[in-house]
């Protein structure tokens, strides 16, 4: 196998890590949590910029709105961001899952548990979710649950369909080439 060429990047190359084309941030490593924000706010996001990408422009012209929930884009972009949503929509699907099996624990918790035992209540746990959470009451009396993370991890590592819990896919990295240039120019 012949060695190829040693590739070098100027000093200015800004890498910066993406998952699914969004910055990284610690939120979206627990698979329960990235499965929240690529439903609650990835996906909300997206929908809202193709619906209604003069309002995300006119949003992101405003100090008051200042780190909302806007894309900011210096053009209309809303094509290429349709194609992103369908694209997380098309490789995210046990993520989606996820995050609508935590939806309906939450609702099952505030419809359900009063106060008594929440040994009957495991039985209804969404079945993406049986064996990966405890179910509570915190200190003041209000229900919850929390996740056995080692044992959601180990699930999403799992060849699809072999496990209680889909998998989330893998994370990715890459050069965000608009925002260092936009940093360079700015």
């Amino acid at each position: 196998m012949a060695h190829a060429k040693p590739v070098y990047l100027r000093p200015d190359t800004l890498a910066e890590p993406l998952v699914d084309r969004w910055y990284a941030w610690p939120h979206l490593i627990s698979p329960a949590t990235a499965a929240r924000n690529i439903t609650q706010r990835h996906l909300k996001i997206m929908a809202s910029y193709v619906e209604a990408p003069e309002i995300h422009a006119m949003a992101v012209r405003n100090p008051k709105l200042a780190g909302g929930p806007f894309m900011d884009y210096g053009r209309d972009r809303s094509a290429e961001v349709r194609m992103l949503m369908e694209e997380t929509i098309r490789r995210r699907p046990d993520s989606i899952a996820l995050s609508r099996a935590l939806a309906e624990l939450d609702g099952l918790l505030a419809e359900r548990a009063d106060g008594g035992p929440m040994a009957p209540l495991y039985d209804q746990v969404p079945e993406a979710l049986k064996g990966l959470v405890e179910l509570h009451y915190d200190r003041a009396g209000q229900p919850g649950f929390r996740l056995l993370e080692p044992a959601l991890s180990d699930a999403v590592r799992r060849p699809r369909g072999t496990g209680p819990v889909p998998e989330t896919g893998r994370r990715d990295a890459a050069v965000h080439h608009e925002h260092a240039a936009a940093a360079r120019a700015g």
